[in-house]
């Protein structure tokens, strides 16, 4: 931590911690536990890992929401600052509620959490990798690429997949999917045609990043960011979510999205720290670090994912030039040194003036009001039924009324 930052706060550098976690081996406890330490070391504060016992010895205990010790924590020493590490489920709610702050991914996971907690830093959990901008070139092979969790490349199909089959018309087509396979097993829901796009399994070991990774990654044209999850009867959805088209301007045209609530931008950053032009799904925390033709693409349907791919594919010069774009921008406003700091700063104001302002709701708050709940839905029916009727009514009324006269 450089003086100009420790003049601007009160942290004393004394200050303890210790962060602790049995699954060591997660992506999330990569960044939370692993990374964050050496953080906190590099920036002079004495670092615990793993010591499950005297939390009376330490100022502030960092948990992984899969196996928090709060409540000992708290019981062994009261003036103890806890902090609870990516909360995702409703199992994490009730050690949500009892930290003293939470570190999440994204904005999505935040705004999920705040009902328990209004005390909450988006801690983006970026893998650290070796920075490398290459150079592309025009080719008439094209390796689109993916890394991450099995999970989002099930959920390739229709969308990104049609677009990688058509855009092989025009290109050759390779797919390099990298995730852990021999831990989860191989990708097999809704694979490319083999005879149009050729995909290659490869393994991503468990330690991040993996040894082969930035020898891979550097042979990827485009990467891919899927994020959207699949709803089982889209058009059921879209039928019972309907209200009334003259009240909400309902449109078979409208949008209805699903992502998980810890959605974050960490695989967008990996590939612009190697140089890799992205496209991804609609997601808000996608949005926010693509502009979408200067530092990615953002993409919903086949038909807007075949549009990213194939200027992307047809232009090498753009291929550079949204990669260094995208580069920069994480580098100048999202580099972990800079997170790193901002969380600092918030741990800072979390320990000298812990906020008061509840903007979480109570649970009779939250309750739904049948009564005002029927009256709602009556008045949307009344507006959608019966308001047109009357208002026609009035209308011929008025004209019979004025051809009197």
């Amino acid at each position: 931590m450089d003086n100009k930052t420790q003049d601007k706060m009160q942290l004393n550098l004394k200050t303890r911690f210790v962060l602790n976690t049995k699954f060591s081996d997660t992506p999330a406890s990569k960044i939370c536990h692993i990374a964050l330490s050496n953080h906190l070391r590099k920036a002079g504060f004495p670092v615990t890992l793993n010591n499950w016992d005297n939390y009376g010895q330490y100022d502030v205990a960092i948990f992984m929401s899969n196996d928090p010790d709060i409540k000992r924590a708290k019981k062994q020493n009261p003036n103890i600052l806890t902090g609870l590490a990516d909360p995702k489920t409703s199992v994490h709610t009730e050690d949500a509620r009892q930290s003293d702050f939470l570190l999440v991914s994204s904005y999505e996971q935040r705004d999920r959490f705040l009902k328990h907690n209004v005390n909450i830093f988006i801690y983006y959990m970026f893998p650290e990798v070796k920075q490398l901008l290459r150079s592309h070139i025009e080719k008439k092979k094209i390796i689109i690429g993916y890394h991450g969790n099995k999970i989002h490349l099930n959920c390739l199909y229709p969308h990104v997949i049609l677009a990688m089959e058509k855009l092989s018309r025009y290109y050759e087509v390779e797919f390099w999917a990298l995730y852990n396979y021999e831990i989860l097993g191989k990708w097999s829901i809704g694979l490319p045609d083999p005879s149009k796009v050729k995909v290659r399994h490869i393994n991503l070991q468990p330690e991040w990043p993996a040894d082969n990774y930035e020898e891979v990654t550097s042979k990827i044209d485009l990467g891919i960011v899927p994020a959207l999850l699949p709803m089982k009867k889209p058009r059921v959805v879209n039928l019972l979510s309907r209200r009334s088209k003259r009240s909400f301007l309902e449109n078979s045209n409208d949008y209805i999205t699903r992502y998980k609530c810890s959605s974050g931008p960490a695989r967008i950053y990996v590939f612009s720290m190697l140089g890799i032009p992205v496209v991804t799904d609609f997601f808000p925390s996608g949005a926010r670090v693509i502009d979408h033709g200067v530092t990615g693409f953002i993409a919903c349907s086949a038909e807007g994912w075949f549009d990213a791919f194939y200027q992307l594919a047809s232009d090498y010069e753009l291929r550079n030039r949204v990669a260094k774009n995208s580069y920069e921008f994480f580098k100048n406003y999202e580099d972990p040194d800079i997170i790193f700091n901002n969380f600092l700063r918030f741990l800072d104001l979390t320990l000298t003036r812990k906020r008061n302002m509840n903007t979480t709701f109570e649970a009779e708050e939250l309750k739904t009001d049948v009564l005002r709940d029927i009256s709602y839905n009556i008045d949307i029916k009344a507006e959608q039924y019966i308001a047109p009727y009357i208002r026609r009514a009035k209308k011929l009324y008025n004209l019979i009324k004025d051809r009197k006269r």
